[in-house]
């Protein structure tokens, strides 16, 4: 009892004894916040150095290309290994510093996604057997037969688009012979039969009635009137009106456009992950290992 008396009473015990408490706390809080900060520029830096591999259009650089864009971003040399072997461990990166190929030693790929789908195909999962030389066969003759089953269909589309265009032209040339029409119109009375003073009040409101039109146009069709817009508009008026009429099966068309589209793009990645070497794609599934 007597201690924590001293303790209370005692000023000058208290103080030193509250300082020193206080000066260690400090300390340890400091040193804390020191190493939070690391770690969160650490951190900060990685997503960034990510982000910007990410915008590279390039699948492999070189391991001292890897090296400038990490001092881009102030990363130190002693850091850039661990770091590269890092984001390769989480996927992000294809990095093997202990690869038998000198190529693939000095090599990073920065877009993984390519050497996956290498192996994916290479290796034959869900093909049985399938080669991935005879798969683009076979997509190729899937595209075949879809665009054989496409011809006809777009033979009569461009038809009716050339129909709709057509349309659509003359009544923006219609449109601009009575521009010509109304200025020689506003011309002749102006200088000729009456004057300004008449013509002024009639030129306000034929300007006026054209402002009126453009904000009806956007009321009734909630788009900005432009004369590309209105354009677009005529020609796909018209061509609604054609595909109901000559009974286009418009929803077919669009059916077999989409699957052509997909099947043409599942062709140029398998054309693309053919010319990857099988060798890398089975050392890289041995390094995952």
């Amino acid at each position: 009892m007597k201690k924590y008396q001293s303790f209370i009473f005692n000023p000058i015990l208290s103080r030193g004894v509250l300082n020193s408490s206080f000066r260690c706390y400090t300390t340890s809080t400091i040193a804390l916040g020191k190493q939070e900060i690391d770690t969160i520029l650490r951190q900060s830096k990685a997503v960034k150095l990510q982000e910007r591999l990410d915008l590279d259009p390039r699948h492999k650089i070189t391991f001292d290309e890897f090296k400038q864009i990490c001092a881009e971003f102030e990363i130190q040399d002693k850091d850039v290994k661990s770091l590269s072997q890092a984001l390769s461990d989480t996927g992000k990166i294809v990095y093997l510093p202990d690869s038998i190929v000198a190529s693939l030693k000095s090599s990073i790929f920065i877009k993984p996604n390519i050497i996956y789908q290498s192996l994916y195909n290479i290796l034959d999962i869900e093909n049985k057997g399938v080669g991935l030389s005879q798969l683009i066969e076979i997509k190729r003759g899937e595209i075949d037969r879809l665009k054989s089953k496409l011809a006809p269909l777009q033979v009569k589309k461009d038809v009716i688009d050339k129909k709709a265009s057509r349309r659509a032209h003359t009544i923006i040339y219609t449109g601009l012979g009575y521009c010509f029409v109304q200025a020689a119109i506003l011309g002749r009375l102006t200088w000729w039969d009456l004057s300004w003073d008449i013509i002024e009040p009639v030129s306000y409101f034929l300007t006026f009635g054209s402002v009126l039109f453009g904000y009806c146009y956007f009321s009734f069709t909630k788009t900005e009137f432009t004369y590309e817009a209105l354009t677009h508009r005529l020609f796909s008026k018209k061509q609604a009106k054609l595909f109901k009429r000559t009974d286009f099966p418009i929803l077919e068309y669009t059916r077999l456009s989409e699957m052509l589209a997909t099947k043409e793009k599942e062709l140029e990645a398998l054309e693309t992950t053919i010319n990857y070497s099988s060798n890398i794609a089975f050392e890289t599934l041995s390094q995952k290992k």
